[in-house]
């Protein structure tokens, strides 16, 4: 009976191992052309004045005619932080699929800690570049939005996220180092990502 329980168990142990193994072997991480081209993307949304949407997932070309259309921005039409990002990346590559948790599932849309948890590599200041992801917390520490890095300077990095405060899609920036930076940036990241089978 023992030897059928370890066994039991090591076969178990295995086929766990080749799944998670499986799962996360197609995971590829965003190119700098692809942040590159994502990043011009997420500008064009500031530029067009994109308005914030709880949820919200609308393209700006479908933002762009909605709302010639008559539809309500931020309340029809708009965007929230993952959803611009997902959004600017899919531009180039539509078919990006993102894991909901660890090993999956894999779905199109997930939110803004799905992204920080599961579909990012951590990186050090010193190794972001413009496209890469900045994350922001609450109190809590609870991943609760993010941004598209634009530019860093010496004393801050710039990004581009959808802000519910300001009702839009803006360009802002947090002072490394600075009050807003210890107590709400959550780190820095690059995307990484599946492909639809």
């Amino acid at each position: 009976m023992l030897k059928r329980t370890i066994a039991f168990w090591s076969i178990t142990l295995l086929v766990l191992t080749m799944v998670s193994a499986a799962a996360t072997a197609n995971v590829m991480e965003t190119s700098g052309v692809l942040r590159s081209l994502a990043l011009e993307a997420a500008e064009e949304y500031v530029d067009e004045g994109v308005a914030y949407l709880l949820g919200g997932q609308t393209t700006l070309l479908d933002y762009i005619v909605g709302v010639r259309e008559g539809r309500m921005p931020g309340v029809d039409v708009g965007v929230d932080a993952s959803g611009l990002i997902r959004n600017v990346f899919r531009r180039q590559q539509p078919d990006m699929r993102f894991y909901a948790g660890p090993g999956g599932p894999i779905r199109r849309n997930v939110n803004s800690a799905a992204l920080y948890h599961y579909n990012s590599r951590s990186l050090r200041l010193d190794e972001a570049e413009p496209g890469d992801l900045i994350f922001f917390e609450n109190e809590d520490g609870n991943i609760i939005g993010l941004g598209l890095i634009s530019r860093i300077t010496t004393s801050s990095v710039h990004f581009i996220t959808a802000s519910a405060n300001a009702g839009t899609v803006i360009e802002s920036h947090a002072l490394i180092g600075g009050d807003y930076w210890n107590s709400s940036i959550a780190g820095l990241g690059r995307l990484t990502y599946t492909i639809a089978q």
